[in-house]
């Protein structure tokens, strides 16, 4: 999370610190963060951003490159040995309320609200002084309800099956 200290510890077999390699990460997203990683032992690195440095930046998803680097016969070598995506989280105790709700939880909170309010309304369309409004259809909301839910069940349990349910027909 932005204003945490990251750190981590990585060895790498073919760039030992020991064999003059050094080690820098950049962090790309809606943000930016250059990291230097210092030597732990002959083998391993360890990498360290402070709070400062991640309190800045902006929570989402962040493309990484890992770039070792040796100046070797006066020639310098450069190696990029691990990239990958990360997500920076949102950092709740600064974010207002509502700031990490998402656009599907939006969309199903509103199309609840629709629902609820057409459980009284019996009028799908009408039309006075020659304008016209047809309301969606009562199946379609329904129909929504459910993709949007199914896509907030996805959303809260990113690595979990989907619930099995069984009906009975007598």
């Amino acid at each position: 999370m932005p204003g945490d200290t990251w750190q981590w510890a990585i060895t790498l077999a073919d760039y030992p610190p020991s064999d003059g390699w050094s080690l820098t990460y950049a962090l790309r997203g809606a943000g930016t963060i250059d990291l230097e990683a210092t030597a732990l032992d002959a083998l391993t690195f360890l990498v360290t951003a402070n709070a400062w440095d991640t309190k800045p930046l902006p929570s989402g998803p962040y493309q990484f490159a890992a770039i070792a680097t040796r100046i070797f016969s006066g020639t310098q070598r450069r190696a990029t040995v691990r990239t990958g995506v990360i997500q920076v989280a949102t950092d709740l105790a600064a974010a207002a309320a509502g700031a990490v709700i998402s656009p599907a939880e939006q969309m199903l909170t509103q199309i609840q609200a629709v629902l609820q309010g057409r459980a009284t309304a019996d009028v799908e369309s009408y039309q006075i002084a020659g304008r016209a409004l047809t309301k969606i259809p009562m199946h379609e909301l329904l129909a929504l309800e459910t993709i949007y839910a199914a896509r907030v069940w996805r959303e809260r349990h990113p690595r979990a099956a989907f619930p099995v349910r069984r009906t009975r027909f007598a």
